[in-house]
């Protein structure tokens, strides 16, 4: 029998496709959103031991990505995302985003927008966390995969 609560992914997945958080979304960004269309992409991610990206720009197709944390205890709050400056050919960290519980970041992709994430050196810690990307275009992407 299901429990009362339902699949706790479905739920995420239909808050993630909600209409609503798509339109707060375009507001809090109407330079790089506004009459642009664009529809979610959620992805659940666990990052291990020697995961790192290095400063650089999205894709021109992402219009804006939202990282949800979900992490154990708030023991690793420099795992974040770092959000990156670009000066001649160097990169230097602006700010970082706290790896802590019920926390997360959003971000408009620019031509001027960089991020990074460190080397995650721990064996034991896994860096979890759902991405939810907004992709440019009329297509709705998993929507129909993760409500199953």
């Amino acid at each position: 029998s299901k429990s009362k609560a339902g699949n706790p992914l479905k739920k995420l997945a239909q808050i993630l496709h909600d209409p609503k958080l798509k339109n707060k979304i375009a507001e809090k960004f109407p330079n790089e959103l506004s009459g642009v269309r664009f529809n979610p992409d959620p992805t659940l991610m666990r990052d291990k031991e020697g995961y790192l990206i290095k400063p650089h720009p999205d894709s021109p197709w992402k219009m804006a990505s939202f990282l949800l944390y979900f992490p154990k205890n708030n023991d690793n709050e420099d795992m974040g995302t770092i959000i990156n400056i670009k000066e001649k050919k160097c990169f230097s960290e602006y700010d970082q985003a706290k790896y802590r519980v019920n926390s997360g970041l959003i971000f408009a992709r620019t031509s001027k927008s960089y991020h990074s994430v460190n080397t995650l050196k721990q064996k034991s810690f896994d860096r979890d966390l759902a991405m939810l990307l907004y992709r440019e275009g009329g297509r709705k992407w998993r929507q129909q995969t993760l409500l199953k």
